[in-house]
Parts: C-alpha cells; sequence; structure tokens
C-alpha cells in the first residue's frame, strides 16, 4: 500500500516534503517510520530519543487528525501521515 508523507521543518530537511511511502498492508505508525530510518539515517536519530520512543513535543498526524492509539495506529493505502517537529511560540 501507498501512504503519502508529509515533512515539516527540519524532518523536511532530511526527508523532502511530500513523499509516498510504500508499506505492506496493515502496516502501523511505527512500521512507518522504522522504514523511514532505515532509508534515511539521520531521521532515526532526528525523531527517536535514546530509549527508541519518538521525541517529547514531535507531532505525528493522520490525516490531520492526532492519533489515539499513537505509534500502533493502523495506516490504510492513502492515508497521510504528517510529522511535525516541536515548535515554539512568540
Amino acid at each position: 500500500m501507498i501512504v503519502p508523507l508529509r515533512a515539516f521543518a527540519k524532518f523536511e530537511d532530511i526527508l523532502g516534503r511530500d513523499l509516498k511511502v510504500e508499506l505492506q498492508e496493515g502496516s502501523t505508525i511505527r512500521d512507518l517510520l522504522d522504514s523511514l530510518s532505515t532509508s534515511h539515517h539521520r531521521f532515526g536519530s532526528a525523531i527517536f530519543d535514546e530509549s527508541g520512543q519518538v521525541r517529547e513535543h514531535v507531532m505525528l498526524l493522520k490525516n490531520r487528525k492526532k492519533s489515539l492509539s499513537g505509534l500502533e495506529t493502523k495506516l490504510s493505502e492513502g492515508d497521510e501521515v504528517a510529522i511535525l517537529p516541536p515548535a515554539a511560540g512568540g
């Protein structure tokens, strides 16, 4: 299945802004992030902390909504995932 991915700020620098990622049916957001970490080495250290958890304040959206299931959120063909870094206000 193909999942469109939109990356912003530092994640855009690493991945590009708009990607289409091929995943197996039944894949989760964690599967997507692991795949990106394998294909883009700088991405893994940018999104995951030392314990393997997504860094605090990184926002992951599925179809423009925060996911209640976190990294275990199931993806389907055409679901759009967005990755946004921490943002500072002012």
